[in-house]
């Protein structure tokens, strides 16, 4: 009897290997304070790339260019080595999520199809669909996006190819125009909303109903973070409540501005905290697991307002915002995030309570400019610096709203339940 011949060595997984090293070794370096030493590693890697052409050859043009762009021609300093390593660091994630989609590709999908059981005709479209966003949502929130973009990238080329069921005319042609959408998109994450839209879309036709005309008892229950819609089912409207405050949102009644909620956990640099956002009758929940494993500590969740413009007035109009939320488990000690479009995070810090009664008031002029957790320059939040405001989260983090190491951070099990927000004056 013949041995079986091994599979030949793919210069892809020589790539790829090549950087998740290189990302194992400078994620706890970058995470311990030693940024230069992270941005070495980094660098090391990305010349080691660019040097070899076989491996330069399975570059993709865009990565290439953002390498060669990135690579320091010397010693940098500090500010250079974070701006570099993040730099260098983006690229390899765009780079492990092509060749994790072309591995794929080189099987038809099957791989990821058959892993997630959606393979074979004989489901629904929106059997089909549904199974798909119970996968992907998830891994996205665990930072695993190019996973996520990875499960919906297959359903939507399975469901073209006639893999997952037949499709309509229209419906095939929403599918194809997004996947050529997704290939003038810049990254990985904005790819995977991409898709996720469309799935959603299609999901709503095959239900004989657009996502407006859904009432509120109709609707399923929400796939846990990602695409989470938090809505009040009903026109805008500002709300005065008590003490002439002005609703941001109540989770709880659904009422206030439409927001989506999503998490960021301390996996975007090599951590291993996990978390997730459910909206019920008593608010959003957001709750998880927060460790110090893997050089991170910190787990988050935020919400962007589908109308940027009327939440930006809404800021406007106070001095600061009123919190009423309620410790279900773990940390009292959290922190209030404003998040800027340049990647700035205004912060402070509230004690939550748990009874949920009591609202925390924290105002505009208190709240730090931090960037990755660390203060950029002294409080207070101008109205300048709100008319670049996209949104809003709360974040439990080893360190404080200053920087300084939090003591009342614990490790394990979390929960937090956010019953409103509001714009107080």
């Amino acid at each position: 009897q013949q041995r079986p011949r091994p599979k030949p060595f793919k210069l892809l997984d020589m790539a790829r290997a090549l950087i998740a090293r290189a990302i194992d070794a400078g994620v706890p370096a970058y995470n311990s304070g030693r940024i230069q030493e992270c941005c070495q590693i980094y660098s090391e890697t990305a010349a080691e790339l660019l040097r070899r052409s076989q491996l330069r050859a399975e570059l993709q043009p865009a990565v290439l260019r953002a390498l060669e762009v990135a690579l320091p021609s010397g010693r940098p300093s500090q500010g250079e080595a974070d701006r570099i390593a993040w730099a260098l660091r983006r690229a390899f994630d765009e780079q492990i999520s092509e060749q994790s989609s072309r591995s794929a590709l080189l099987d038809g999908g099957r791989a990821v199809l058959n892993q997630q059981g959606l393979t074979g005709k004989n489901g629904s479209t929106r059997a089909v669909i549904e199974r798909a966003i119970q996968e992907g949502a998830p891994a996205y929130n665990k930072g695993d996006i190019a996973g996520c973009e990875q499960i919906y990238t297959s359903t939507v080329r399975g469901m073209l190819d006639g893999k997952l069921g037949s499709l309509d005319t229209e419906s095939k042609r929403l599918l194809a125009r997004s996947l050529e959408q997704c290939q003038q998109l810049p990254d990985v994450n904005a790819r995977a909303w991409a898709l996720r839209k469309a799935l959603d879309e299609l999901l709503n036709s095959s239900q004989g109903q657009r996502r407006k005309t859904v009432s509120p008892s109709s609707r399923p229950k929400a796939v846990p973070g990602f695409y989470l819609l938090i809505s009040n089912f009903a026109e805008l409207h500002w709300k005065a409540v008590p003490g002439s405050d002005l609703l941001i949102s109540n989770f709880a009644a659904r009422e206030g501005l439409e927001f989506i909620g999503r998490v960021v956990n301390d996996t975007v640099m090599g951590g291993r905290s996990d978390s997730e956002v459910l909206m019920s009758s008593e608010g959003a929940l957001f709750r998880g697991n927060v460790t110090r494993r893997g050089g991170g500590g910190f787990a988050s969740v935020r919400f962007d307002p589908r109308d940027p413009v009327a939440f930006v007035k809404l800021l406007s109009s106070g001095k600061g915002i009123a919190i009423t939320a309620q410790k279900m488990k773990g940390p009292s000690a959290w922190k209030l995030q404003l998040n800027s479009r340049q990647g700035m995070q205004w912060q402070q810090d509230f004690q939550a309570s748990s009874s949920g009664k009591s609202i925390a008031r924290i105002p505009f002029a208190s709240m730090m400019p931090t960037f990755r957790g660390m203060p950029q320059g002294n409080p207070g939040l101008s109205e300048k610096a709100i008319q670049d405001i996209q949104g809003f989260g709360f974040m439990l983090s080893f360190l404080s709203a200053d920087g300084s190491n939090n003591s009342g951070f614990a490790e394990g099990e979390f929960a937090l339940r956010i019953v409103s927000v509001s714009v107080y004056s």
